[in-house]
């Protein structure tokens, strides 16, 4: 039904603009529907040319906002729900201070709450429930901040593919760091294929490195009691052992000589 009204509005449009003989021959010009407007073309030229122009002008420029009133009144709506039923279910998500608001650019951002996932941009709100939408990661790029390497952002890109025919989907990139940030708010776990990598953050990966580095170390062993808590949290027991293998000091000669410091043979 849409196609049928769009296809005769378009030609409907173009007779206005440009009427053919049989639009002349009816009547249903702009210049004979107003010719007692007009006036007269031979009595006062450019009076009549000026509100010509300025009638053709008018109906020109409204032939857009007629196609959407048309479209609006004749076209199929289907099975909509309310915008106020809508706001209804989804302002209170918004109000809590629980939600995620990842911004992508200056004017386009996502919002993660308890049961809505949303993406605002300057022309378009996109809104499905979490339940009904799966998240796949499609592609990721990863760009040097720095010479060295060490200064790593990794952006990826992430389709929402919803469960619902009328729902349409949509698609958002981010920063692998703001991912990080959206993925625990998420009901349901993003997909990453095998032909995508996504980096690790900083604190993880020097944890790996830390650990590799350790389980160079010898083993340690120890008694229950001398376990103490892990500095870093404070409430597990500590996994990891730091024991003092400097070389005890040696006394100085007797001239006189200040002691050799006791760390300086430490590897």
């Amino acid at each position: 039904m849409d196609i049928m009204i769009t296809l005769f509005y378009a030609l409907f449009s173009f007779c206005v603009v440009y009427p053919p003989s049989e639009f002349v021959a009816a009547g249903f010009t702009i210049t004979q529907i107003f010719d007692n407007f007009l006036g007269s073309e031979s009595t006062n030229f450019i009076k009549y040319h000026m509100k010509r122009i300025t009638i053709t002008s008018l109906i020109h420029a409204s032939l857009p906002l007629g196609y959407v009133c048309t479209l609006w009144c004749c076209g199929e709506r289907g099975e909509w729900m309310p915008a106020s039923a809508l706001g209804a279910a989804i302002i209170p998500m918004i109000m809590l201070v629980d939600k995620v608001l990842l911004p992508l650019n200056s004017v386009s951002k996502v919002i993660a709450t308890q049961n809505w996932l949303i993406k605002v941009t300057p022309y378009n709100v996109n809104i499905v429930k979490q339940l009904d939408c799966s998240l796949v990661a499609t592609a990721a790029d990863t760009h040097n901040l720095s010479p060295s390497g060490e200064d790593e952002v990794q952006y990826v890109n992430v389709e929402v593919i919803p469960s619902r025919d009328d729902v349409k989907r949509f698609s958002f990139r981010m920063s692998n760091t703001a991912l990080r940030e959206l993925q625990p708010r998420l009901m349901r776990p993003m997909r990453v294929p095998e032909s995508i990598s996504l980096i690790p953050p900083l604190i993880e990966r020097f944890v790996e490195v830390f650990k590799t580095n350790i389980a160079k170390n010898p083993m340690y062993y120890y008694d229950n009691d001398e376990v103490e808590q892990c500095i870093g949290c404070m409430q597990n027991q500590a996994d990891v052992k730091i024991v003092n293998r400097c070389e005890p000091a040696q006394p100085g000669p007797a001239d006189g000589q200040r002691p050799q410091p006791p760390c300086s043979p430490c590897n």
